[in-house]
């Protein structure tokens, strides 16, 4: 008897344009000294998560460390989004927040994506945009989820490229 083994192509890479990049960094600036968020919008292809679009989503409870995504308002923002834009590339591809403080994904950050990739069965992303008030300056984090062999759920660090 032999077995067959499905390998699935986990995400290693993430890319982002610019024009979202800013507009992440931008919140984040805004949203000080709380935290925001939102979800993003791109695609997958082989081992890489195309960020093209943030969308902030707001939380009108969120902290300096903080920052809670309401399900049913990201669904809306995500279908107004996917109505204006006549792709069928384009989807929900992660989670992006905001740190006000210069830190990396916290216990916390990974625990809400592995739960979040659970569900699915493409890998996705997590970008923290950490602010740096002190150097007026901001650091991306990225962070694939997905799941691996057995069906565990895996949590990586990923490499980040800004494109134009």
């Amino acid at each position: 008897m032999t077995s067959r083994r499905r390998t699935v192509k986990r995400a290693q890479q993430v890319t982002i344009t610019q024009a979202a990049l800013a507009s992440a960094e931008k919140a984040a600036w805004a949203a000080l000294p709380f935290e925001t968020g939102g979800i993003l919008i791109g695609w997958r292809h082989e081992a890489t998560v195309h960020i093209v679009d943030t969308l902030e989503v707001a939380d009108g409870r969120a902290e300096s460390h903080t920052y809670r995504r309401i399900h049913s308002a990201a669904q809306k923002h995500l279908d107004a989004y996917l109505a204006e834009h006549d792709d069928p590339h384009l989807g929900y591809i992660g989670e992006w927040h905001t740190h006000p403080r210069p830190q990396s994904p916290s216990p916390l950050d990974l625990a809400s994506l592995r739960s979040v990739a659970q569900q699915l069965t493409s890998p996705i992303a997590l970008l923290v945009v950490a602010v740096d008030p002190d150097r007026s300056g901001t650091t991306a984090h990225v962070r694939i989820g997905g799941r691996a062999r057995f069906n565990r759920v895996t949590v990586t660090a990923a490499s980040l490229d800004v494109l134009p």
